[in-house]
């Protein structure tokens, strides 16, 4: 007898399955951003391996959740999908072969100023694979672990208002040492943000500054007014000094300094701010 399942197996297949597509996919970038007066980007898929891949296109939609992570949604109010057309929408890589994709923005000419984003879902198509069960029986296992990443369509130029307004220090408990910094950040207008968090502390008595904890990449968007990052600090031991908090721009934010503020901590926990 043999059995045909279409859609995610037992876990065991799905991890080995998981650390070869990320080892044999490459696709740059990571993130899409569409200016004012752009109106198409490009996103570059190589196969990394020995085998030709194929590979489904599609456009989705996730809410972006204050914390991180996405969750799926039809529809939001900021979707791109009906501004995004892409193409080719179906890709044949050979071994070690390059793919160039193309991200059309149509904007309507009542589009109101601000940012848009939907996802672009990259999908691959694979044949199924033949597993032997314990009976003899043969499992037919057809994983379609899917890869996804942002596009961002803006209309009008690009205006963000960040404040960290809230720090918090929470120890590792049952340890001796580590903690996780949590940080309260409000957004203001109608764009969004990325750039690297960067956590720096310097001891009492002493002038090296040490940086502790950071997250390159991070994302603040437009539906997120406000925002709650995680960092973790394996090294606290709750000295006294002061802990300097960063959000770098990178992107079309390259160069800017998007918050920064420094701490007073004593005995491991926040005193007050300091002047910047």
């Amino acid at each position: 007898m043999k059995l045909e399942l279409k859609n995610i197996f037992f876990l065991f297949s799905l991890v080995l399955f998981s650390s070869w597509s990320h080892a044999n996919l490459l696709f740059t970038p990571n993130r899409v951003a569409i200016d004012d007066r752009e109106r198409y980007a490009t996103l570059s898929m190589i196969n990394n391996s020995d085998k030709t891949m194929s590979y489904e296109i599609a456009i989705e939609d996730k809410l972006a959740k204050p914390a991180g992570g996405y969750a799926v949604v039809e529809n939001y109010q900021y979707s791109a999908k009906k501004i995004l057309r892409v193409s080719p929408r179906r890709v044949v890589l050979a071994p070690n072969g390059k793919q160039t994709v193309k991200i059309l923005a149509r904007r309507p000419k009542d589009l109101a100023e601000g940012e848009y984003r939907s996802h672009l879902k990259l999908t691959p198509i694979i044949e199924d694979e033949k597993v032997a069960s314990e009976k003899g029986q043969t499992t037919s296992v057809a994983v379609r672990l899917s890869f996804s990443l942002p596009v961002i369509v803006k209309k009008g130029k690009t205006k963000v208002n960040l404040d960290l307004n809230d720090v918090k220090i929470h120890p590792t408990k049952g340890q001796a040492h580590g903690a996780t910094i949590v940080l309260g950040v409000l957004r203001e207008g109608n764009f969004g943000s990325t750039g690297n968090v960067i956590a720096n502390f310097t001891p009492n008595g002493s002038t090296a500054e040490k940086v502790i904890a950071q997250r390159h990449g991070y994302n603040i968007f437009r539906e997120v007014d406000n925002a709650q990052i995680y960092l973790n600090w394996p090294e606290y031991q709750a000295d006294s000094g002061v802990l300097e908090i960063q959000y770098q721009g990178q992107k079309e934010f390259k160069d800017q300094l998007l918050f920064a503020k420094k701490y007073n901590v004593v005995d491991g926990k926040i005193s007050a701010p300091l002047p910047y």
